[in-house]
């Protein structure tokens, strides 16, 4: 199992009803992510989904691993730990390849 922190990247370009979902995360709150091998900026994006909507993305520098572990189906488990500002809130990142979805 390996547990990792970062931040929001690009909440601040997403629509503006996004953006409002962004700003009612709380602590503890629990997401979503979904791979975008088809993003063209980057093969190992990883959008971030709260309230079945898209708010942002793992930010590059940490989302190869994250791609990869749900490229094996492994459950990746998401929380808001804290906030760096108003649409940068702190994920803690869990995978676990001992975890996978049914």
């Amino acid at each position: 199992m390996s547990v990792f922190q970062c931040t929001l990247a690009g909440a601040n370009f997403r629509p503006a009803d996004a953006r409002e979902v962004c700003k009612s995360l709380g602590i503890g709150d629990t997401l979503e992510l979904e791979a975008d091998p088809s993003n063209p900026y980057d093969s190992n994006a990883v959008k971030v989904i709260a309230e079945d909507t898209f708010i942002g993305f793992i930010p590059k520098s940490d989302n190869t691993d994250v791609a990869a572990a749900l490229a094996r189906g492994e459950e990746v488990l998401v929380e808001v730990v804290g906030f760096e500002a108003t649409l940068k809130p702190i994920l803690e990142i869990t995978l676990s390849d001992e975890l996978r979805f049914d």
